[in-house]
């Protein structure tokens, strides 16, 4: 940890480390999985991928996106989660 600023930062979301990634590549490993838009695909420039995600998404999950070299990615959910939200939900999944 001696070269890292702040340890709490170095997560990163699944959706940017390995579905985009592999959105772009076009190697999804379920394409089934995915509604793609087949039509104009291009891959010389810059997809644009609209993400969204049934049951929430997170503001960090969209700020990463946000700034995804590879592509233009739009990222949206039922329900925008902050800290309190995403914990809630958590801890109601643990009760019995």
């Amino acid at each position: 940890f001696k070269d890292v600023p702040n340890v709490y930062t170095q997560h990163k979301s699944y959706l940017a480390e390995v579905i985009l990634p592999d959105i772009v590549s076009g190697r999804l490993s379920n394409p089934n999985t995915y509604r793609l838009q087949e039509d104009d695909v291009n891959y010389q420039s810059k997809p644009t991928v609209i993400v969204f995600q049934i049951g929430g998404t997170t503001f960090s999950e969209a700020a990463e996106c946000a700034v995804y070299p590879d592509a233009k990615v739009v990222v949206g959910g039922s329900f925008i989660h902050n800290s309190k939200s995403m914990l809630g939900e958590v801890i109601q999944l643990a009760e019995p």
